[in-house]
């Protein structure tokens, strides 16, 4: 399986209360654009409070992160069905 989407399908999942499910490992190597996007454009709300969380020691990319999740939740408010 290309490492690619072992990394996506692992940012995909998420936790309910207690945050975000994501290897520790990963937490250097995220495109916060990428991520913020597809919360934005799945769930339609930030989680980067629990990427912080979980993610320790690694800052997030704050901006990259919500240009991302303003462009993910744009396009799915304007997606057609």
């Amino acid at each position: 399986m290309p490492r690619t989407l072992v990394f996506a399908s692992a940012l995909a999942l998420t936790a309910c209360a207690d945050g975000v499910i994501m290897p520790s490992d990963d937490c250097g190597k995220v495109d916060w654009y990428k991520l913020g996007y597809r919360d934005g454009s799945a769930a339609g709300r930030s989680e980067l409070e629990g990427y912080a969380r979980h993610c320790a020691g690694v800052k997030p990319d704050e901006a990259a992160y919500n240009q991302g999740l303003e462009k993910g939740q744009w396009e799915k408010a304007h997606r057609r069905f």
